[in-house]
């Protein structure tokens, strides 16, 4: 009996943490814990334009589909020689960003980033001016869920590190921008897409924990309806 108490509860606690799950801001790559990434060297070299929709695959063949409010984007190296994006936290020499700035020379933000359900999501972001910048991160989770949270730089407009990260795996879309930007203020560049995907041997998500304990829950009930007519025969034959 006791044994079958520990199985309820454990289903329980397995649908009750797989109902209430919701996304948490994550401000570091080490909190987010990702596992797959998202290298924006696929789209061009240094200095290419790409239009407002795009798509890129993840080292772990995801896909993921990207969009921009603007007219386009463009492909930098940092340090580079064509659009001249400056080393810096989150922006090492030689990465290759994603730039939310149109041929004009106008923002193009929000960029908007979707891809198949995951734990977590992250990047680093950086506004492009000298200044203290405020990033906003718009999340879409479950079944039509979405929260927003923000996060500021520090007094010299330093890139920072936004994401969200939730205890099961429906996270599909995020969308980064400059917290209040409207049209051309909306320019900033994004490094590579930082994902945490499910595995398949760590901690079982909370719903596959409740589809595992809940037969396992039927088997002492069935046990129990076959020992009744057992023990009436015997009583009978006696």
């Amino acid at each position: 009996m006791a044994k079958l108490r520990k199985l309820w509860s454990l289903a329980a606690l397995a649908l009750v943490g797989s109902a209430q799950a919701a996304p948490v801001l994550v401000t570091s790559e080490i909190a987010l814990g990702a596992n797959d990434s998202v290298n924006w060297a696929q789209l061009g070299s240094d200095g290419t334009i790409f239009g407002p929709n795009f798509s890129a695959n993840s080292t772990n063949a995801i896909t993921v589909s990207g969009s921009l409010a603007g007219n386009n984007g463009c492909v930098t190296v940092v340090d580079g020689s064509t659009c001249g994006w400056t080393a810096g936290p989150g922006f090492a020499a030689g990465d290759t960003v994603l730039w939310a700035e149109d041929d004009q020379g106008n923002g193009s933000g929000p960029l908007s980033l979707s891809f198949s359900s995951v734990l977590g999501a992250g990047l680093w972001l950086q506004a492009n001016a000298a200044s203290p910048f405020t990033a906003q991160i718009n999340v879409l989770y479950g079944q039509g869920s979405s929260s927003t949270f923000t996060e500021s730089s520090d007094a010299n407009g330093s890139g920072l590190f936004i994401g969200v990260l939730d205890s099961v795996a429906d996270i599909t879309n995020i969308t980064v921008t400059l917290q209040g930007c409207r049209g051309a203020s909306c320019d900033f560049a994004v490094n590579s897409l930082l994902l945490t995907e499910a595995t398949t041997h760590g901690v079982p998500e909370p719903a596959s924990l409740a589809l595992v304990v809940l037969p396992l829950m039927a088997l002492p009930l069935a046990r129990r309806r076959q020992a009744r007519p057992l023990a009436a025969n015997t009583e009978e034959s006696a």
